[in-house]
């Protein structure tokens, strides 16, 4: 899935203002399935009525009221780690991100493998500045699936707020392999590149850019300005 042009940041340490927008807001529609499968199938009627109920609120981006239904449907059904996850993201969307993180965690340790969770806590982490531990989030996620783009390019911006340049490179790396035409991972490698003193190969990053979508004025700029640096220092 490509990311609007609209969203390419130049400061790195801004990078996570793209999470909000790809995970905490384009997923409803993913949220929305996994409660379907949970209301379709039997079990106790309140709890199936109160997730119902959370759904409707989820999709008419009722928030607070899909909070307090999930927390319902959670008190006849503990158990259930789906329940938890959307708890979390309800709580996500609220700016909550502390307890949104605490029903992240209650979903995995339900169900260890739940990917959209550990994405989701990565992301969370994110939000409160915990990047290390963001990058060991993302590090369990690429390890039950490996071929989400979009996890290589959260973990890769969460290695460059720690300045760890050269892990973030190749963490943009895995998602450009993965998706060769994910612009925003191509800018932010080349951020990165630039970081390192490596103008020459941002240069190229930004040229991507500007390639898959020729009005990216960010990217444009971002190329001028690596060029008058390759130009202080020729031998970069």
């Amino acid at each position: 899935m490509s990311i609007p042009v609209e969203y390419l940041i130049i400061v790195i340490p801004l990078v996570f203002f793209i999470l909000l927008w790809k995970f905490l807001l384009t997923p409803i529609m993913k949220i929305i399935n996994r409660l379907d499968d949970v209301t379709g199938g039997g079990g106790n009627s309140s709890f199936r009525f109160y997730v119902n109920e959370g759904v409707k609120f989820t999709k008419s981006e009722r928030y607070s009221d899909a909070l307090e239904s999930f927390n319902k449907a959670i008190s006849f059904n503990p158990r259930d780690a789906t329940v938890w996850y959307n708890k979390g993201f309800a709580l996500a969307h609220l700016g909550r991100d502390t307890d949104a993180l605490a029903s992240f965690d209650r979903a995995i340790a339900i169900n260890p493998n739940d990917v959209e969770a550990w994405i989701n806590r990565g992301i969370a982490l994110a939000h409160l500045g915990r990047y290390s531990e963001a990058v060991d989030t993302w590090n369990r996620v690429v390890a039950i699936n490996p071929n989400i783009s979009e996890v290589w390019y959260y973990r890769g911006s969460a290695l460059a707020n720690l300045n760890r340049y050269t892990e973030a490179v190749s963490s943009y790396d895995k998602a450009i392999a993965i998706n060769p035409s994910f612009a925003v991972a191509w800018y932010n490698r080349g951020n990165a590149l630039g970081e390192s003193g490596q103008y020459s190969d941002a240069i190229a990053s930004y040229d991507k850019v500007i390639a898959i979508n020729p009005n990216n004025t960010e990217a444009k700029q971002s190329r001028q300005d690596a060029l008058r640096q390759r130009d202080k220092h020729p031998s970069k």
